[in-house]
């Protein structure tokens, strides 16, 4: 009885830490897809350099 219970607990521990490192991974492997999305999206729409320093200026004026 104790020997299939010793089974039982490395096979519950392997599949659970196998089933945490999938997890991480996965996890992993989304963020960069995540990432390059963004930054494709945000080059799409054209900027307006003046506008943007006008904005900061403003900004910059009411923090300080």
């Amino acid at each position: 009885m104790y020997i299939l219970a010793e089974v039982i607990w490395w096979l519950l521990l392997v599949f659970g830490c196998s089933v945490a490192v999938l997890g991480i991974v996965l996890v992993f492997k989304s963020i960069p897809n995540k990432a390059i999305d963004g930054l494709s999206k945000a080059n799409e729409e054209p900027v307006d350099s003046v506008e943007m320093a006008e904005e900061f200026g403003t900004l910059a004026e009411e923090k300080y």
